[in-house]
């Protein structure tokens, strides 16, 4: 096909730059002398009757190495190139001839027999005009093009495009092609072999040995997450402790059967809404599933099964040491070891068993865990609420009472209530006989009075169960069949996340860019064409006589950028503390010394474990742990404040926001790091950067990640390097660049950073086993020996020089021969990269230490020397030069308004493109807030529904604070790009911190509108006041919001991950909801637990809800429904049942107005008060989160 490999390229190299730049080896676009002289090869290719044709290789010519011709040569090929295009048929090698004239050469193009009469004649080295007629001897003139037009990057071959299409259609016209088309329709079929030949199996192993090893796994993952472990368990233990002393000691008294009841809710909540912190985790995981399942690891069953067991056994341990605290502390039916005491166990534990087959399932068919985590409590609080506590049974609507019958919760609330009340016998407190002596008619005689008679309400536990509607059937029989029940439920969930787990169709997310292989119009091509064969003419033109030769001859010369940086570094040292001992250090680098000058390109290498990452971030300032001694000076002077703005760094793993477009962020770059303020200037800056390192072409994609796809390895890094490099850096830190990518891509951004060094900046760079090719791009390099020897410990410097005298210390300091073929990075890496046995005189051998032997050499000398008197040019030779060193008198480049602006305009909108979590935050609202408004469809102003309005209230609060967990996730996740960024000094942490705050608030406000309509007007709320109580009602649930997401970032602001950053929100809204007011009541709470509730954060929007909703509302029994009977009569035998007699039975109604409700519940203050506190909470709490926010740095370097 006519493509020509240069030599040195290994042929797998060459062969992948081909597929992705087929244009840059043809034959059309290399220069011919640089085929004929052997710098390029020509591949054996066959002709059509399939005769090989072997490898030529033109022998050189003297005249072609002449430094005339290799001056000249694009001349040549110009000229090579339109001979081409005439029916001159003969060689047209060059030929140097002298001139008719004193002083003239003639360059002459062909064969003396029949050259045409084409030359050059140059004068003084002078070139005639590039519109230079030529003739051939026929006298036909061809008009000689100018070099961009005539050097082609879409030149033809056979009428045919060298393009993507040229390689294709090559293919499919070849006869390898033809010859796999035939064996593809007579052998290949669409499955698998495993799927066709029973004889060969997928797995290797059986499905009880896959399981095992699952398990096996596990196991070790679960017991060395110690630090998940112990905090569960304590969480276990701080909530039984918390919830035993709260209810301690509960006797048979109607407030303690309330507060029993209370109690058993409070227990199932606790323990069903703990497995949604593993969604995180369980996420995570899902990934890796995939990707070994695909591979044929195991079946997909023994991972499922492996997943399932294992939660087992840790659900148990700490299930039973929260039973086994709480039981003997509240004094529950039957005392600890009874069978109340294992039935309560193993309800509960089959109920947490469910909840992790529902997590597991909702896991499993959401795309990304921040989805997950916000449907997760949607079908929790679904299934809470209809469990028949907040809302009883009878009081569901008809519509929705199927929820009851499949919510799990529901079966485990009614084991508890059965298995505590069965057999209990209860009894009354002088103050809770009804009616109260207070009641105006209390003494008057019946029918119209009570006669001064009272009555205790429930006598028994079965009594007691009656209003809960669990008195139908043999309390103990009813119990089997609810543990009967949660074994279908486990099953039933089990089954649906194995079928979406295993089962349902998957794939993994995109990895890389999809390849593009449109054709691109004429036009666009030309265009494309002529702009890129301009840079490169421009290249060219700015190329120093005497390339390749040493740059430190004088590097000032060849330095194109006019602000320059030089950075050196001796007796660097790196000291962290061990985690085994806390009193020990441990030293990482020991005595290192280097320096870059710009122009410079330093490679850091050494073993893993030598420290050269380490090197590089105590370099770059970017360490945030940890113990630095040693000296680091810019430019002559110790590193100051201003250094992130001369310095960009470009991490090992891209911490990119994944939602923005990669113009979008080398645009957000640039804004906050140019000094200027002009648009299209920063916008040119943009557009030439991304051109420089070649992403133009996805300017408008989505970064994204490897889960959701998105931009190749490659691109993304690429996108990093343009981000640093867009804000003018004179010194660019690179950690390992080309750590992911293939060789074409690693080989692509190496170049793209060697002309960024051609430049004039600063480049140091980490790198990890480099090809040959790759590794000569370098200019020096510093290799680092991982050394422990006593005391003496920490990398430490085993060779620091020019990249090519590498073979030639090596074999002058004995310490290793480079063998013919053998990759020269690896070669250094091996030589001095450890100790090398050397034998003595004695015939002894003796280990030779490189970082010992590099100091005794002339080299290393010298390199003291120079750093001693300082690496740095004086000031005074950059200005001869035409140079100078940046200057600064802000550490920022932009003020904090600009700074607010531009992150502003980012966040919102990465935060409008994250559809997957907007979706599930509008659609759980819409879902919820209809689920609430029909299940308390049209509240009356009755008993039960004077009790609902409360619940509807705390249901909201409660869904509304769990589902803002997922605010958690997406703060942990921004950690990594908001530590570059802020140590890049582009804004100050508390701008990144108020815009997340509008951003939130442009979400949660429309969806606190919807969900306060929807549930206000479909339940029938008061409207009194014309209508006031409504606007009140949704500027409460908008605080509501405001302060759920403000516990959430607190949450995420103070733990190290995601999974327990969730733990301890739920953790804490478990307590803050006991504590509210509504599951146990102020009167209730013990003294010295009374604070939690006078702190409650959530506990003061519940009372403003209440209080604007219930204040002034009459409230009746109609029909007597929901009144006491009271037992007015003289005969009982007499009035046995004769409810309809005044005269024997009057009925008192407890609830006669919403102010009554207020009163049981203590809440005693105004709308305002409640409103007021509210505010200051949210102030308090985003106070405190800020302070958190710039203290924490959970990003350890």
């Amino acid at each position: 096909l006519g493509f020509v490999r240069p030599n040195g390229k290994s042929l797998p190299d060459y062969l992948a730059e081909i597929s992705s730049n087929p244009v840059k080896f043809h034959k059309s676009r290399v220069p011919k002398y640089m085929i004929d002289n052997g710098t390029y090869q020509l591949l054996g290719m066959k002709e059509k009757n399939g005769e090989e044709k072997k490898n030529t290789e033109a022998n050189s010519i003297g005249d072609f190495k002449s430094t005339l011709i290799q001056k000249h040569a694009k001349t040549i090929r110009q000229l090579q190139d339109a001979l081409e295009k005439t029916s001159y048929s003969h060689s047209l090698m060059p030929v140097v001839e002298e001139g008719e004239e004193e002083g003239e050469v003639h360059l002459k193009i062909g064969e003396a027999k029949a050259r045409p009469n084409v030359s050059l004649k140059l004068r003084g080295m002078a070139l005639p005009n590039a519109s230079t007629p030529i003739t051939t001897e026929s006298g036909r003139a061809v008009e000689t093009e100018s070099a961009r037009q005539l050097h082609r990057y879409e030149v033809k071959d056979n009428e045919r495009e060298v393009g993507y299409l040229y390689l294709i259609k090559s293919y499919k016209e070849s006869v390898p092609y033809r010859k796999l088309g035939e064996e593809l329709w007579l052998e290949f079929e669409e499955r698998m072999p495993w799927e066709i030949a029973s004889t060969i199996p997928r797995f290797t192993t059986s499905w009880f040995y896959q399981t095992f090893q699952c398990l096996k796994r596990e196991w070790i993952v679960q017991m060395r997450d110690r630090v998940t472990i112990i905090s569960e368990t304590f969480q276990s233990a701080l909530i039984a402790i918390i919830l035993g002393t709260v209810f301690l000691n509960l006797d048979t008294s109607q407030g303690d059967a309330d507060a029993r009841v209370g109690l058993l809710f409070i227990i199932l909540l606790q323990q069903i809404l703990g497995p949604q912190k593993d969604v995180p985790k369980i996420m995570a995981k899902k990934r890796v599933y995939y990707s070994q399942e695909a591979a044929g690891y195991y079946h997909g069953s023994a991972f499922y099964v492996a997943q399932t067991l294992i939660q087992i056994p840790f659900s148990m341990i700490n299930i039973f040491i929260f039973v086994l605290i709480i039981y003997p502390l509240t004094d529950l039916n039957g005392g600890t070891g009874s069978e109340e005491f294992w039935y309560m166990f193993g309800l509960i534990l089959m109920c947490v068993l469910t909840a992790q087959a529902y997590v597991l399932f909702i896991c499993s068919i959401t795309p990304n865990a921040v989805a997950a985590q916000a449907a997760v409590p949607v079908g929790l609080v679904l299934f809470m609420i209809t469990c028949g506590y907040l809302i009883s049974t009878e009081d569901i609507p008809v519509y929705w009472r199927w929820l009851n019958t499949i919510s799990f919760i529901t079966y485990g609330f009614r084991g508890l209530m059965l298995n505590e009340f069965n057999g209990l016998t209860l009894t009354c407190n002088d103050d809770e006989l009804v009616p109260p002596s207070s009641e105006p008619d209390f003494n008057i005689a019946p029918p119209n009075g009570f006669g001064g008679a009272q009555t205790c309400p429930f006598t028994s536990g079965r009594a007691y169960l009656a209003t809960f509607d669990m008195d139908q059937f043999d309390p103990d029989e009813e119990k089997n069949q609810v543990l009967f029940y949660m074994i279908a439920f486990i099953a039933i969930f089990n089954a649906l996340a194995f079928w979406g787990l295993v089962i349902r169709p998957h794939e993994l997310g995109d990895q890389e860019e999809p390849p593009r292989f449109e054709l691109e119009s004429k036009t666009k091509q030309r265009i494309r064409i002529e702009a890129m064969e301009k840079d490169e003419s421009k290249k060219d033109m700015e190329k120093s006589p005497g390339e390749g030769e040493s740059v430190d001859r004088d590097h000032l010369t060849l330095i194109k950028s006019k602000i320059v940086s030089y950075i050196e570094w001796k007796n660097l040292t790196y000291k962290v503390v061990n985690q085994k001992d806390k009193s020990q250090q441990i030293t990482l680098l020991n005595n290192v010394a280097g320096y870059a000058k710009p122009g410079d390109m330093v490679a850091l290498m050494g073993p893993s474990g030598a420290g050269k990452s380490t090197l590089l971030d105590v370099i770059a300032g970017k360490k945030s742990t940890g113990e630095i001694s040693g000296d680091i000076l810019v430019n002559g002077k110790p590193v100051d404040e201003f250094f992130p703005r001369i310095a960009g760094y470009v991490e090992q793993f891209d911490s990119h926001v994944e939602l923005a477009t990669v113009e979008e962020s080398v645009y957000f770059s640039a804004r906050l790091r140019l000094e200027t303020n002009d648009e299209e200037e920063i916008k040119l800056e943009v557009n030439n950067t991304m051109d420089a390192v070649g992403i133009t072409h996805v300017k408008d994609m989505i970064i994204g990640n490897l889960d959701t796809g998105g931009i190749s390895p490659e691109l993304r890094k690429k996108t990093a390097i343009a981000v640093e490099l867009v804000a003018s850096p004179t010194i660019l830190f690179l950690d390992e660049p080309t750590t992911g990518l293939d060789s074409v891509s690693a080989m692509a951004v190496i170049d793209t950073v060697s002309e960024l060094s051609d430049r004039g900046l600063a480049v140091i760079c980490t790198i990890h086993q480099p090809s040959a090719e790759l590794f000569s791009r370098f200019k020096r390099i510093l290799i680092l020996q991982p050394f422990r020897a006593g005391k003496t410990r920490g990398g430490r410097v085993a060779y620091f020089g020019d990249v090519k005298n590498v073979k030639d210390y090596c074999h002058d300091m004995k310490l290793g021969e480079l063998k013919s073929g053998r990759n020269i990075a690896d070669f250094a890496l091996e030589a001095l990269g450890g100790p090398q046995e050397m034998k003595g005189a004695d015939g002894k051998s003796k280990l030779l230490q490189p970082a010992d032997v590099f100091l005794e050499t002339k080299m290393w000398q010298k390199t003291k020397a120079l750093l001693d008197k300082g690496v740095f040019t004086s000031e005074e030779r950059l200005v001869e030069g035409g140079l100078k060193v940046p200057t600064f008198n802000s550490v920022f480049a932009k003020g904090p308004m600009e700074q607010f602006g531009t992150v502003m305009g980012r966040t919102f909108a990465t935060t409008m493109r994250d559809t997957d979590t907007i979706s599930s935050q509008f659609g759980s609202i819409i879902v919820m807030g209809f689920v609430f408004g029909t299940l308390f469809y049209q509240l009356d102003t009755d008993q039960s529904g004077a009790e609902n309005r409360v619940a509807i209230f705390f249901l909201s609060l409660m869904f509304i604070c769990f589902t803002s967990s997922y605010k958690i996730q997406l703060l942990v996740k921004a950690r990594a790009s908001f530590f570059r960024e802020t140590t890049s000094n582009m804004y100050r942490g508390w701008v990144f911190y108020v815009t997340q705050l509008v951003a939130d608030a442009a979400v949660f406000i429309p969806r606190a509108t919807i969900f306060t309509i929807m549930v206000y007007f479909l339940a029938g709320l008061n409207l009194e006041d014309g209508g006031a109580r409504f606007w009140l009602c949704w500027i409460g649930i908008i605080l509501l919001f405001f302060l759920a997401l403000t516990l959430a970032e607190a949450c995420a602001f103070s733990t190290p991950n995601e999974q327990i950053g969730i733990g301890v929100f739920t953790l804490s809204l478990t307590i803050q909801s006991l504590f509210a007011g509504f599951l146990v009541r102020e009167s209730n709470i013990p003294d010295y637990w009374v604070w939690l509730y006078y702190i409650n954060a959530i506990r003061y929007p519940l009372y403003y809800f209440c209080v604007n909703e219930l204040d002034g509302l009459d409230i009746s029994c109609p029909g007597n429904e929901g009144a006491v009977p009271v037992f007015v009569g003289t005969d009982p035998s007499v009035c046995e049942g004769q409810f309809d007699d005044p005269n024997c039975f009057r009925f008192y109604c407890p609830i006669q107005s919403g102010n009554d409700v207020l009163d049981q519940f203590d809440m005693t203050e105004s709308v305002g008060f409640y409103l007021i506190i509210t505010i200051v909470f949210i102030g308090g709490l985003r106070i405190l989160n800020v302070v958190l926010f710039s203290f924490i740095n959970w990003v350890e370097k």
